[in-house]
């Protein structure tokens, strides 16, 4: 009795499937699934991402972590909720740096203005009375949330306007500190904002310089310190200082005609808690996306992690590390000209 076709085709595609399933989990390895999620929670789910998208548009950086924490208390193996709330705590690690600067204040009657997307005469009069330009047929978008605008201008700069009682504050950021997916182009765009030039100076000394810069950082609890130093012991000890005052320090050696310089990173308060928070949750994100070689060794396969991963590291002082995930995010978009451009400035 012959078998019949329809049988051994069912039977082959078993077969693939199986295979299919064997493979993705020798590449991936387990992962648990959301399965069986309530209309309720897929509900939920869609309202917190996209709060948490509409915060961070606003730059309201806490209140978007808190929103995308909310939505993976739904979504527990959710990797590109990892990378949000981890780009929402990287932009609060930035901003403790480089706080946005107050231009001036307005009088509410423009509410009906910032409301209905426009920019009147009377508004744009307002801008050039505070000698800052806002050209009203540039190109514009206004967008409101609650008792926040904000205006995306394009001359690069990025204006939020919050309202307290019946006054408007005019808040001025950098587009280029906002774009949460480029990478720095230069070590001054990173704000590291305090340096201490330590070289040929005794560990004493050295460490006296250091801490006297730290001071600067008592008033906000944050900001990011480069120190450079030539000898390796004067850069152990204060390493070994630092870590006991709590403060996060990392250091690289960099060789230039046989001269050997040590440069420290310290990073404090504020700043060091959200970008170690920030460097958590992208390393979860690319921990569920991944890829393993024959080998079973890992590999990133979320190229947008990976980039901004890379991105933080460079943020506090770990280049070499940043490298690897750049070179990696890379591989995964080799369409992407401007992280070519950025590693090919950097080797």
């Amino acid at each position: 009795m012959k078998t019949p076709a329809i049988t051994i085709f069912v039977v082959c595609v078993l077969i693939v499937c199986l295979a299919l399933a064997i493979y993705n989990y020798r590449t991936h390895g387990a992962r648990p699934e959301n399965l069986g999620i309530s209309k309720h929670d897929a509900d939920k789910l869609k309202k917190t991402r996209l709060s948490g998208k509409e915060q961070m548009y606003m730059l309201n950086f806490e209140a978007a972590i808190e929103e995308y924490t909310k939505a993976l208390r739904v979504s527990t193996t959710d990797a590109f909720l990892y990378n949000d709330r981890g780009t929402a705590y990287y932009q609060l690690g930035v901003e403790s740096v480089n706080p946005p600067s107050f231009m001036f204040s307005i009088g509410s009657k423009y509410q009906t203005d910032l409301d209905s997307g426009s920019i009147s005469a009377a508004l744009q009069q307002e801008f050039w009375n505070n000698e800052f330009a806002l050209s009203q047929n540039a190109t514009v978008l206004v967008q409101r949330r609650d008792i926040q605008w904000r205006i995306d201008y394009n001359n690069g700069q990025v204006y939020i306007i919050l309202k307290e009682e019946s006054i408007l504050f005019i808040i001025r950021e950098e587009e280029s500190a906002l774009n949460i997916y480029s990478p720095p182009r230069s070590e001054d765009e990173l704000g590291y904002g305090l340096e201490v030039d330590a070289r040929h100076k005794e560990a004493t000394e050295a460490l006296a310089m250091v801490k006297e810069k730290l001071k600067e950082t008592e008033e906000t609890d944050s900001g990011i310190i480069t120190a450079v130093v030539s000898g390796e012991d004067v850069s152990k000890q204060i390493q070994t200082d630092i870590r006991s005052l709590e403060h996060y320090v990392h250091v690289e050696e960099e060789v230039e005609d046989d001269k050997r310089e040590f440069w420290l990173t310290i990073i404090v308060g504020k700043t060091k808690e959200a970008f170690l928070y920030a460097q958590k949750d992208y390393l979860k994100a690319i921990d569920i996306k991944f890829v393993k070689d024959r080998e079973g060794r890992k590999y990133s396969n979320y190229s947008v992690a990976s980039r901004n991963l890379g991105t933080l590291y460079f943020r506090m002082g770990r280049k070499k590390e940043a490298m690897i995930q750049w070179r990696r995010a890379l591989e995964l978009e080799p369409t992407d000209d401007e992280l070519r451009e950025l590693i090919g400035s950097y080797e």
